[in-house]
């Protein structure tokens, strides 16, 4: 989680201020706005990473109450009664034996008491 100033529209830090970054100003996105837990370097970067590619699924408690923190803070993520997961391709998923963001938005769904639909979206494309 980081405190003090960020983009109203996809919560990067903005050490200068101002209301959005630079890319957010430049570009158009498909989304009102996001939230992050945590900024992604230094130890949460390796904690992330060691989550996602080296089978470490213990650390998916600490993610789901990073995020339901985060989620607490703003009523706008709170109130959304569904939750969806952001799958993997097919071939990622076999290959990695879970799909990490299944696995913390079961227990953010659960902590919350909200519904949890992951087969909605399809992963098609292959990326690395």
């Amino acid at each position: 989680m980081h405190d003090g100033l960020f983009c109203l529209k996809c919560g990067r830090p903005l050490p200068s201020g101002g209301a959005h970054c630079w890319r957010c100003r430049k570009e158009r996105f498909h989304f009102e706005y996001m939230r992050s837990a945590v900024v992604y370097c230094g130890v949460m970067r390796e904690l992330i990473h060691k989550f996602k590619y080296k089978g470490a699924e213990h650390l998916r408690n600490l993610f789901a109450n990073l995020i339901i923190d985060t989620a607490r803070r703003y009523e706008e993520i709170l109130g959304c009664p569904i939750v969806i997961p952001v799958p993997l391709h097919r071939i990622k998923k076999f290959t990695r034996g879970y799909n990490q963001s299944e696995l913390i938005a079961a227990i953010y769904a659960e902590k919350l008491g909200k519904r949890m639909f992951n087969n909605v979206l399809i992963r098609k494309k292959h990326t690395r």
